[in-house]
């Protein structure tokens, strides 16, 4: 299967369902894990997911407005946590 690609802003979900998250950013790891970011009960809440879990929410704009909250890349946020 082809890996998809996303770019960074682009509101996703899980295939199997779940909250629309915006796309941040991805990883160096191989296969790549796209970076997104999502709200659940107020609480930001920031995951690395590969692409074969993800597809284009039907749901295009993000709900909150992430637009730049976050630099995953300078931060190295993978799982929610920052690096110590």
């Amino acid at each position: 299967m082809m890996a998809r690609e996303f770019k960074i802003g682009d509101v996703v979900e899980l295939r199997s369902g779940g909250p629309a998250m915006t796309v941040m950013g991805n990883d160096d790891d191989e296969p790549p894990r796209f970076i997104c970011s999502y709200f659940t009960d107020g609480k930001l809440t920031t995951l690395g997911f590969e692409s074969a879990v993800l597809a284009m929410s039907p749901d295009k704009a993000p709900s909150q407005g992430l637009g730049g909250m976050i630099d995953t890349q300078q931060s190295g946020m993978i799982d929610g946590s920052r690096p110590s």
